[in-house]
């Protein structure tokens, strides 16, 4: 296995381990490092070594030794051939072959959806080895992206010999319980903890195929509960799947593992270019995990024994006449808090039977007090997805249910059936389905995902806290109701309860400790005043405004400018933004010009940008309202040559221009800059200049290879301290806040660290990973120092942790949202990141709640390549055309409170009573703009 470049090894690692030698590390992932090793023939080779947390149970290193016997019976044909193991070391590890080549996730990354025939070759060659692997008697069940390397002579598959549920004893194991799989890619079974095949691989099959053709998230991107509810009942979007092979991708995603096709009926399918054996998906579910051996069937006594075995073997074998019927809540059992009660929301409606969307969709009326409306039609002995928000059972309904006004979720005492959420648009569906009304009386902490719902995700069911035994509204029969119907009581068994358990497991950890709020609460009886009651209403408001954003940015703007009414609170502030700062744009007084370059102060009051004609040009932001151009001055008759470049603001009042000789500039009256002293390097121009954050240490380049670092303590006096070389031709330079760590960035798609502690005698620390197709065109440091953002080439940005800076780390995925080359980064505040592109987009990323894979939101909409620039509070933007065209210099808003402002000057952004009344339970209206 591969997919990585290798990594240095830290101290705590192994340098040997058996007869191999440990030579590089090259991931982290569920179960253990994988680390580069040398065998003694010296031939390269992967070696995952266990977690020792795993590792100590004695049932474990059992299951490890029997699935290291079964993974080495695999056929090498398409997958990484697993070589040898040590179960019974200090260590276990498993040695694989050592695959050179990157993932399918990072290549389709880089560089976007599968040619056609490459696709097919993918196809075909993880069919044959799933073929191979489910030959062995193995299932992978973590098929994913990751798990597929494109190796030279062709894609092969790897990680299928630890790819099994391993449930030891002890607290690890009541804790994290491993249902294996990767949200996206995990077959219904796997989530409803169903018996698993080798049918849940051929669904992942169809996953990957989809992904690898089009570059998008099979079942959409959001929430890990919306992901899960979305495998379980509604379709994959499969358009731009090729016609040869969307029949192939839509007989795997079938919902019931039955109905699949084997891998080798898929591979000879692909290889004749014909249709499935009929039959061939009869036998698709037919291959179990291995059974257990003897002493597991029958030598453990004990009923927590045989539970434990159960979950993993018990099943193993048994035919469709043996599925059990779907989740459903059982009347009269215990209730269960916590994650329990997340599954329990989730996983209610059946699946669909089809991956393929319905040739009609219902669509619920837009009026309070949502209805059910029809959905696909119902399996016998199951109920239809529903595809709105479905009304109250019978028995539950209180006054305000009857008189149609807003439902509150029923609550879920003992004895109550179990309300279910809204289906979630396919990805690529219809966006405006209707929301759910948000109770103000949850009391949950807030919870942001790792990432926005983004286009084509679609927003998360939407689930509320509820408070026995009354429901939210007061309703007088929400604690009773009737049992669902068509459920009965052989379904109802402890088995089920531990499949929510497990799926509760997977959505903490998948989410990373995440609070998702949703648990059984009391309401507080304050009528949903207090601030916490109105910090959680807003922020579930701000949720669902950015989930409907892509699809209905006219409602996502009354639900932003609703929840920051409600409470400012940080979701609602990035609201707000997203909504609202492309509304907010207007142009600075002047003449257009071809610009090179803009900064804004520290304190927002002035603005300052440089032309290709030797200009310089200030404006006064005292009055945002009514700005005023204060300034403009020639450079080039201060021998500054024809062009100045990149302005950059000195904290005690004054400015430094770059050009064929920079220069310091003294602002006490901005009506009349004052040039103070030439920055002139001894080679080459100042086309790029970076601060540090007390303005003391200036970096400037010439975009070739000479760096310059300068003391600009006193701007009338700057001191050279001394010239750098960068390996390769630079592109932007930037200075860490602190002014110890000097970032470069290059044509080689690398970044290069400097520690720079002294600036007299710099140490050259490290660099970024490579692997960018193109080079890095900008870099900037985030406020806390310890991350930095790149815009690259290719289109992507890309967040990095350089807390060390000798091993410096990419965080989350690529973002990606640009359709061209971005020219600049630049952090806004604390937690959004502006960036442009040749193309002209303006796009933000908000970091907010530690999300690491944010969802980018258009800033602005013009298509002229631009700079950008943001001042120290993080309320303000500028923007300046980049190209050769003239144009002119803008100011937009990033300060939600300035953009209220903004919001209501368009009255169709208020949202109405009776929107207020259909969304939002327990508050009365406030009108968003009273007082404005």
């Amino acid at each position: 296995m591969s997919g990585n470049a290798p990594t240095p090894l830290s101290a705590a690692d192994p340098r040997r381990l058996g007869p191999y030698e440990i030579i590089g590390r090259l991931g982290q992932g569920g179960m253990g490092t994988v680390f580069l090793g040398r065998s003694p023939e010296g031939t390269p080779v992967a070696i995952k070594v266990i977690k020792p947390e795993l590792a100590e149970a004695p049932e474990f290193r059992g299951r490890f030794r029997r699935e290291a016997e079964s993974a080495r019976r695999v056929r090498r044909f398409t997958t990484a051939a697993v070589l040898d193991a040590d179960p019974d070391g200090p260590n276990p590890y498993l040695v694989t072959e050592y695959v050179e080549g990157p993932t399918l996730s990072k290549m389709v990354a880089r560089r976007g959806p599968m040619r056609p025939a490459d696709l097919e070759q993918l196809a075909l060659s993880v069919a044959t080895a799933l073929s191979a692997i489910h030959a062995a008697g193995i299932v992978h069940r973590d098929l994913t992206p990751a798990n597929v390397l494109l190796s030279p002579v062709g894609p092969k598959v790897i990680d299928f010999g630890l790819a099994r549920d391993f449930e030891g004893s002890g607290e690890f194991s009541r804790t994290a319980r491993h249902a294996i799989g990767t949200p996206g890619y995990m077959a219904p079974e796997q989530i409803l903890d169903s018996p698993v095949t080798s049918a849940a691989d051929i669904f992942a099959w169809g996953a990957i195929t989809i992904f690898a053709a089009t570059g998008r998230a099979p079942f959409g991107e959001g929430r890990i509960e919306a992901l899960l509810y979305r495998i379980l009942y509604e379709p994959a979007n499969i358009d731009g799947v090729p016609a040869e092979l969307a029949p192939l991708v839509d007989a795997a995603l079938q919902k019931e593992p039955e109905r699949r096709p084997t891998a080798e009926a898929l591979r000879a399918a692909l290889m004749s270019g014909g249709d499935l054996v009929p039959g061939a998906a009869a036998s698709a579910a037919g291959l179990a995990a291995p059974p257990a051996s003897g002493r597991e069937a029958g030598g453990e006594a004990g009923e927590g024994s045989r539970r434990r075995r159960g979950h993993l073997f018990s099943r193993a074998g048994r035919g469709p006449a043996a599925e059990e019927p779907p989740v459903t809540a059982t009347p009269g059992s215990s209730p269960r808090s916590g994650p329990a009660s997340v599954a329990t929301g989730l996983l209610t409606p059946p699946p669909a039977t089809t991956s393929r969307p319905p040739a009609t969709t219902s669509r619920a009326p837009s009026t309070p007090g949502p209805t059910a409306t029809p959905g696909p039609a119902a399996t016998p002995g199951r109920t239809a997805t529903p595809a709105s928000p479905p009304p109250a059972p019978p028995g539950s309904a209180g006054p305000a249910a009857r008189s149609g006004g807003p439902v509150s979720p029923p609550s879920r005492g003992p004895g109550a059936p179990r309300s279910q959420p809204p289906a979630s648009p396919a990805p690529g569906g219809p966006p405006g389905a209707p929301l759910s009304p948000v109770p103000v009386a949850s009391r949950g902490p807030e919870a942001r995902s790792g990432a926005w719902s983004g286009p084509g995700g679609g927003p998360a069911p939407t689930v509320s806290r509820q408070a026995p035994p009354t429901s939210l509204t007061g309703g007088a029969g929400a604690a009773g109701g009737q049992p669902d119907e068509g459920h009965d009581g052989a379904s109802q068994r402890p088995g089920r309860r531990k499949a929510l358990l497990v799926i509760a497991g997977l959505v903490v950890l998948a989410v990373a400790a995440v609070t998702i709020p949703l648990a059984i609460g009391s309401g507080g009886g304050d009528g949903g005043g207090s601030a916490a009651n109105r910090a959680e209403l807003s922020t579930g408001l701000a949720q669902q405004a950015a989930a409907v954003r892509a699809g209905d940015p006219a409602k996502a703007k009354r639900l932003s400018l609703a929840a920051y009414r409600i409470a400012p609170t940080e979701a609602a502030s990035a609201a707000m933004i997203a909504s609202f700062t492309a509304d907010s744009w207007a142009a600075l007084p002047g003449s257009a010009a071809a610009y090179t370059g803009d900064a804004l102060s520290a304190d927002g009051r002035l603005a300052a940008a440089t032309d290709n004609a030797g200009h310089l040009r200030l404006w006064d932001l005292s009055n945002p309202a009514s700005p005023t151009q204060v300034a403009d001055v020639p450079t080039s008759g201060a021998g500054a040559g024809p062009t100045a470049a990149g302005p950059r603001f000195l904290p005690a009042g004054g400015l430094v221009t770059g050009g064929e000789t920079g220069h310091t500039w003294d602002l006490t009256d901005p009506h009349a800059p004052n040039l103070l002293a030439e920055v002139a390097p001894q080679v080459g121009q100042v086309v790029r200049l970076a601060l540090s954050g007390n303005g003391k240490l200036l970096a400037t380049t010439d975009m070739e290879q000479q760096i310059d670092l300068w003391d600009v303590s006193d701007p009338a006096k700057p001191r050279h301290l001394r010239p750098l070389r960068s390996t390769g031709l630079t592109t932007d330079v930037a200075l860490s806040p602190d002014g110890r760590t000097l970032a470069i960035a290059g044509v080689g798609g690398t970044v290069s660290l400097r520690d720079i502690t002294d600036p007299m005698n710099p140490v050259d620390r490290g660099q970024t990973a490579g692997g960018l197709v193109g080079q890095v065109n900008a870099v900037a440091f985030l406020p806390d120092g310890k991350h930095l953002v790149t815009g690259n080439d290719d289109a992507t940005v890309r967040l990095w942790d350089v807390t060390d800076l000798a091993n410096p780390k990419q965080v989350g995925q690529e973002w990606r949202g640009h359709k061209s080359g971005v020219l600049d980064v630049v952090p806004v505040g604390r937690t959004l990141v502006a960036s442009t592109d040749a193309s002209g987009a303006l796009l933000g990323w908000d970091l907010g709640a530690g999300s690491s894979n944010p969802t980018p939101v258009s800033l602005d909409g013009q298509v002229a390549p631009r700079y950008a620039a943001a001042d120290g509070g993080g309320k303000w933007l500028l923007s300046a055309p980049a190209d050769a065209s003239a144009g002119e210099v803008t100011l937009g808003s990033t300060d939600p409170a300035q953009l209220v402002k903004v919001a209501c000057g368009t009255p169709a952004n208020r949202m109405s009573a009776t929107e207020w009344t259909s969304l939002i339970t327990g508050l009365a209206y406030e009108d968003p703009c009273a007082g404005r």
